[in-house]
C-alpha cells in the first residue's frame, strides 16, 4: 500500500472501492451462486479493508465503530465539513 496518499485520496479510494463492494452485493442479491463475483466481492472487501485500516491508523475513525483508547473520538479536533475538512 502506498503510505504516500494524501488523506483526501486515500478516502477516495476507500470510497470506491466501497462503491464498488455495495454495487456488486446488489448484483449477488440476484445471483448469489456466482461464485466468480463473490471472489471479487472478497477481495474488493479485503482492499477496502486494508485501505481503511491505514486510513484510521494514519487519520483517526471513520465512523464510531472504528474508535479505540489511542484514537478517541479524535474526529473533534479536526476540520468539519463545512470547515473545509475533507
Amino acid at each position: 500500500m502506498n503510505n504516500e496518499m494524501s488523506q483526501s485520496s486515500l478516502l477516495h479510494t476507500i470510497m470506491q472501492y466501497d462503491f464498488a463492494i455495495y454495487d456488486l452485493v446488489l448484483y449477488l442479491d440476484t445471483h448469489p451462486h456466482d461464485t466468480k463475483s463473490i471472489e471479487m466481492y472478497m477481495d474488493l472487501k479485503n482492499q477496502s479493508n486494508r485501505y481503511t485500516e491505514e486510513y484510521v491508523r494514519l487519520y483517526g475513525p471513520l465512523n464510531n465503530t472504528q474508535v479505540t483508547d489511542n484514537n478517541c473520538f479524535n474526529w473533534v479536533s479536526t476540520p468539519w465539513p463545512w470547515e473545509g475538512g475533507c
